[in-house]
């Protein structure tokens, strides 16, 4: 018999499945990793579209969105649910890049555990430890 990770939050597999999963999420590593990517390309297409939507009143060439930015909202919907949000969409900021002005996103407040698992991966992302 499958069992849930030992959070108790529902996630099972290789990929946590804990929104909508099926039996065969449960049961077969194949069918689990499956629905994982297909939720995390999903996810990421969500985040793509909430982030640019945020800065949508921004003048394209002031808006600062790294895919850092997109890949923590997106890593951060995965792991908390399709309601969990890493940035607040009711708030921007302003920084210099390279001597120009640019308007980006800022935060949510309080920090969530599954922004902390986002930056968690992200910073496992970019060290590459698979490269070594």
């Amino acid at each position: 018999m499958p069992k849930p990770n030992s959070k108790h939050d529902g996630g099972y597999g290789l990929f946590q499945i804990t929104f909508q999963k099926t039996i065969s999420d449960c049961w077969n590593w194949k069918s689990n990793a499956y629905a994982g990517k297909a939720r995390l390309d999903q996810d990421i297409l969500s985040a793509r579209s909430f982030c640019e939507g945020v800065l949508s009143e921004i003048p394209p060439a002031r808006r600062y969105l790294p895919e850092e930015y997109i890949l923590k909202e997106a890593w951060t919907r995965y792991n908390g649910g399709p309601k969990a949000r890493y940035w607040d969409p009711y708030k921007r900021t302003t920084i210099e890049i390279d001597g120009e002005t640019k308007d980006t996103l800022v935060k949510r407040t309080p920090v969530s555990d599954s922004q902390k698992h986002a930056d968690a991966v992200w910073g496992y992302y970019v060290s590459k430890p698979w490269e070594e």
